[in-house]
């Protein structure tokens, strides 16, 4: 079996980082946003909406992605999910600052659904990358991949309690 060449492995290297954050960013928040914002007024059963918000639309908007990636490119739709996560994900560092707790809600379902969409659009470019990049391994670089998913997932809870153990509700945010 050959060796990847140099390129593929900063291509592998970069999906899989981008990968890890995703999710990363998805779990990140599970240890202290209940908290936060049951201080804010929100309850429990909506906190919890609000973290699985992001799965779900995840899950309806992927398949859409993937319909008008070929109008847009892979390229253009894997930089500005890229960019529109992490402006996303730091927005929703700073909705503490939001003193309304209806507003506090409103805003925590809009920003996480952004994020999600902007994950999603990244997710579905990078698929297209993999495929593309590696077309005799496949299967080994989406294997590398979804273990970085799986990483980030698990992971997350414990860096963002970490995080928001060193610097507050926007730390673990600003810092992905």
């Amino acid at each position: 079996k050959k060796k990847l060449a140099t390129y593929q492995k900063r291509v592998l290297f970069c999906l899989s980082f981008v990968s890890f954050t995703s999710f990363l960013c998805m779990s990140i928040m599970a240890p202290f946003f209940p908290h936060e914002a049951a201080a804010k007024g929100m309850s429990g059963t909506v906190s919890g909406l609000v973290f699985s918000c992001y799965a779900l639309v995840v899950m309806i908007s992927s398949p859409l992605l993937g319909q008008i990636l070929p109008a847009v490119g892979a390229k253009f739709m894997l930089i500005s999910g890229v960019f529109a996560a992490g402006i996303t994900n730091t927005l929703f560092g700073l909705l503490n600052q939001i003193e309304s707790s209806q507003s506090f809600t409103i805003y925590c379902f809009l920003v996480r659904s952004f994020e999600a969409l902007s994950a999603a659009a990244f997710s579905t470019a990078s698929y297209t990358y993999i495929m593309y990049t590696f077309p005799d391994d496949i299967g080994t670089a989406f294997g590398l991949s979804e273990t970085c998913v799986g990483l980030g997932m698990s992971l997350g809870p414990a860096i963002g309690s970490a995080l928001y153990a060193l610097g507050g509700y926007g730390f673990p945010f600003y810092v992905l």
